[in-house]
């Protein structure tokens, strides 16, 4: 065993009973409901203002910090880090080396993995994916059905009530509709569009299209599913 549990009210406060990655025995850590919140393998922490309630679980290598907080049947593993005031709620996993900063709130069926950042206020929900180096800050507020991965830097609002359905990025961040293409922070339409790629390398021409054309296949999919 790591860590053991000791009474706090109705909670528990883990307590490390040996020294693991940056924590030494006898450091104190933050509050439980039980001991399934807290794995006692790998080098999984929760910092004494932070906890992990209800049916909740935080396992592997991840470190919840400041005054975050994860509950319901969230988990966090990997090497994710929580911080600040974070909440991880609902059926969401948080996982890989995704970093949540500030007072990011992710709940739903949510997934934030592999090196994305989120921070400032941002509100992730629904089934949406926020995936590989994505930066998603700002009170941006991203639900439903959306994937957000590459290299993409997502500061408004998405969801499939604004016919929203699949974001990436390659050397540029995306943003795909039904009637226009955002790259970066301009806007095209369709008509528009092939004297603006003359602007590009060949290839990133290739792979600006091939994401259009996935990404309207998604927006069609999803517009006959909600018929």
């Amino acid at each position: 065993m790591k860590y053991e549990m000791i009474r706090s009210g109705d909670l528990f406060r883990i307590k490390a009973l040996k020294d693991f990655s940056d924590v030494d025995a006898g450091d104190l850590g933050g509050l439980v409901d039980n001991e399934y919140n807290l794995s006692q393998e790998g080098d999984c922490w929760i910092y004494l203002n932070a906890c992990a309630l209800e049916d909740s679980r935080v396992f592997e290598n991840a470190k919840i910090m400041g005054s975050a907080r994860v509950s319901n049947e969230a988990k966090v593993y990997g090497h994710a880090k929580l911080f600040d005031q974070v909440k991880a709620l609902g059926e969401s996993k948080i996982f890989g080396h995704a970093e949540l900063h500030n007072q990011v709130e992710i709940s739903d069926r949510a997934q934030a993995k592999d090196n994305v950042t989120i921070r400032d206020a941002a509100k992730i929900s629904g089934q949406a994916k926020i995936f590989n180096q994505a930066v998603v800050s700002s009170h941006a507020k991203i639900s439903s059905y959306v994937k957000i991965g590459n290299g993409s830097q997502i500061s408004v609002s998405i969801s499939n009530n604004n016919q929203f359905k699949y974001i990436t990025g390659y050397a540029y961040p995306l943003t795909i509709t039904r009637y226009n293409v955002w790259i970066g922070f301009e806007s095209y339409t369709y008509n528009q569009l092939d004297d603006t790629l003359l602007f590009f390398s060949e290839i990133e021409r290739e792979q600006i299209k091939e994401v259009i054309k996935l990404s309207l296949r998604h927006i069609i999919e999803s517009m006959e599913t909600s018929n």
